[in-house]
């Protein structure tokens, strides 16, 4: 594929038709094992609210129990974010007693960049009606967010990219500090007296290991051994070729289908392979990639476009650079390139240079 001709199909995606096509792909939710079991726990989590402290009284909300929070994990790109939001969507109002309906009231929050306790206890005081600007001292963090919480009284509260807090570039002491407060806010809502709170938490797999960090602190190693009791945990496997390889192509197919595209892809383009491991194994961003590339079979040709295996070679060229040398859908040799070389030159750069682990 010649310069010329990515220069033309990159005019194509930055088009009006373009991305009303991959809007229409973007939002055709694809309902997967992983997706479903995080839309029956979160209702779970979140239902959690109509549950009595003294089953000898009525429901009020000072008879109400401390309740369980949920985490889901999944390396970048699997789908944590969306299958969250799409369970929270789905959430109904609660019946709490007889006559007596909760209807739902959620916070949903991403940590901030800096992966600071402070900054995320601001969000959380902001998200729940306080209008302030100065991030809470970490000392007054979990406090003032409790505060907050209660009085707001939501029926959940939704946390992703928790992990930021632990991110590997910060020096042990820091991700001790600032995953314990973290959990400390955490599970002070789940026990907040006045409202106790579900919380679902969402972040890469590592935010896992903070449960389990040594704290000098007696009560925070504490609290993290009952914070490991008290979440329930998902984790959203990576995508294998065997098992999700022919669901991606289905997939394809569907998308095609909606966008009334013929495929002229054949079994051996290994398009259900090829996919997946250019997106490094995380089933949705394939379906971002797969999105991309049938969107520009639509568009580039009016309507005689047809989805062929230049579709992603061009798509991935264009996202993600490199010589179509190195391109995963335009070598045959595609299982011997490494997806995590960044803008290879040649297929010799772009090779793995230890043999992988099986997919």
């Amino acid at each position: 594929m010649q310069p010329a001709e990515i220069l033309r199909l990159r005019k194509v995606t930055g088009t009006t038709q373009y991305a009303a096509a991959r809007g229409l792909l973007c939002n055709h939710l694809i309902v997967t094992d992983a997706l479903e079991n995080i839309i029956v726990e979160i209702k779970k989590k979140h239902d959690q609210i109509a549950e009595v402290a003294n089953p000898e009284r009525p429901w009020s909300e000072e008879n109400r129990t401390r309740v369980r929070g949920l985490a889901i994990l999944g390396n970048s790109g699997s789908g944590k974010t969306l299958a969250a939001e799409t369970a929270i969507d789905l959430i109904k109002p609660v019946a709490v007693a007889p006559g007596v309906i909760r209807q739902p009231k959620i916070v949903s929050i991403a940590t901030p960049d800096g992966g600071t306790a402070s900054a995320l206890a601001l969000e959380l005081i902001v998200s729940n009606g306080l209008p302030i600007t100065r991030e809470p001292l970490a000392k007054e963090a979990v406090g003032k967010v409790l505060r907050r919480v209660v009085a707001n009284k939501p029926t959940l509260v939704f946390i992703d990219e928790v992990s930021r807090c632990a991110l590997p570039i910060h020096n042990p002491s820091v991700i001790r500090r600032e995953t314990g407060l973290v959990w400390s806010m955490a599970m002070g809502m789940l026990d907040a007296k006045g409202w106790p709170t579900p919380v679902v938490m969402a972040g890469l797999p590592y935010l896992l290991d903070t449960l389990y960090l040594p704290d000098p602190d007696p009560e925070i190693k504490k609290l993290r051994g009952e914070a490991a009791r008290r979440f329930d945990f998902i984790r959203i496997p990576d995508a294998t070729i065997n098992t999700d390889g022919p669901l991606i192509e289905k997939v394809i197919e569907k998308y095609c289908t909606m966008l009334g595209v013929k495929s002229l892809l054949k079994p051996s383009d290994e398009i259900g392979g090829r996919l997946l491991h250019a997106a490094r194994y995380a089933f949705g961003h394939g379906l971002v990639i797969a999105q991309h590339a049938v969107a520009l079979a639509h568009c580039r040709d009016g309507k005689k476009g047809k989805l062929q295996l230049s579709d992603f070679a061009a798509t991935t060229r264009i996202m993600g650079g490199g010589a179509m040398a190195a391109n995963i859908f335009a070598v045959s040799r595609w299982s011997e390139i490494n997806p995590d070389v960044l803008m290879p030159e040649s297929f010799a750069e772009a090779r793995y240079k230890e043999k992988p682990d099986a997919a």
